[in-house]
């Protein structure tokens, strides 16, 4: 939320997730035991609006390589600190991800 000029908060972007998917995160996040902040022990956290695709490569790869592979996450940000997390959208297993995504496997895996 901004400020306008004569001081009435205003949304500068439309919402991309709805209140009810980001009260889903939030739980889904609670339940994890998501909460306190890891940088300053807060308690109340906000949920940014949106995905945040992290790109994945094999490290020899360069900034203009066509690389497809994304995890996409949720963010959140602590209200006292500012410090922003990323939450697998995997593994929070929200009802509403589309069904085309699945969880990676635990095989191979350490």
């Amino acid at each position: 939320m901004a400020t306008n000029q004569v001081g009435e908060k205003v949304r500068l972007l439309p919402d991309i997730l709805t209140k009810e998917q980001k009260s889903e995160i939030r739980q889904k996040i609670l339940a994890r035991g998501g909460a306190p902040c890891p940088r300053c022990g807060g308690e109340e956290f906000g949920v940014i609006d949106g995905f945040v695709n992290l790109r994945l490569n094999s490290g020899t790869e360069t900034a203009s390589s066509k690389t497809t592979q994304f995890v996409p996450t949720v963010a959140t940000v602590c209200m006292k600190c500012a410090h922003i997390a990323f939450h697998s959208a995997f593994l929070l297993d929200l009802s509403w991800l589309p069904q085309r995504h699945t969880a990676p496997s635990n095989e191979g895996g350490r």
